[in-house]
């Protein structure tokens, strides 16, 4: 999602761009306003933070104007003796 233009939206679109972007498009489970939330403070120009943890270890991240969606890694198998 473009950080620029989400910010030009008022709040409620914001918030459900953001949580159709999780929920409909990468089918993020149990994505709470309190995680939509902490996603939109990442529009925030003077925020510091730059990555927010969501639900089964997914991540959106901040880079270059740009919220990402950085999913969960796959546990790798262990070959146990």
């Amino acid at each position: 999602l473009d950080v620029r233009a989400l910010r030009c939206e008022p709040q409620a679109i914001q918030r459900r761009r953001i949580h159709r972007w999780l929920v409909d498009r990468h089918k993020i489970p149990r994505i709470s306003f309190d995680h939509i939330e902490a996603v939109r403070s990442l529009l925030a120009t003077d925020s510091v933070i730059y990555q927010i943890n969501l639900p089964d270890n997914h991540h959106v991240r901040r880079s270059k104007g740009t919220l990402t969606l950085v999913p969960a890694r796959k546990k790798m198998k262990t070959k146990e003796s």
